[in-house]
């Protein structure tokens, strides 16, 4: 089984609005204040955006060197190989920990954002 396999807790987009929302930082169902309100509370909020912060700059630089040497196919090939494994390596260690964590999955958390209407700065 890969880190990516196994159980996953329910994605908040499959809830039932009635439930409420979940948290992506604790899991936990909680009533919306206002309409675009992502975390259960501002801590939580802030300790998953410092994250999200920290780990992308370890992962932005990698991810575009991989990107631009098309994972080593060209460009500076040895670069591009190792850009990309080690991103990937990143990826892993990040999704276990969100898991051990009981952190909301990121493909979720991107399908929540997305479905609340966030774009990309």
């Amino acid at each position: 089984m890969t880190v990516l396999d196994g159980p996953a807790r329910k994605p908040a987009e499959s809830q039932n609005a009635s439930q409420g929302d979940t948290c992506p930082e604790c899991g936990s169902v909680y009533a919306r204040v206002h309409p675009n309100q992502m975390f259960c509370t501002p801590a939580h909020s802030k300790a998953f955006n410092n994250r999200l912060l920290k780990r992308g700059q370890s992962l932005t630089p990698l991810s575009m060197a991989a990107r631009i040497t098309r994972g080593g196919w060209c460009g500076d090939t040895a670069t591009g190989i190792k850009a990309r494994q080690m991103a990937e390596q990143l990826i892993a260690r990040y999704v276990a920990e969100d898991k051990a964590a009981g952190r909301m999955r990121m493909d979720h958390y991107v399908a929540l954002r997305i479905r609340k209407g966030f774009t990309p700065a």
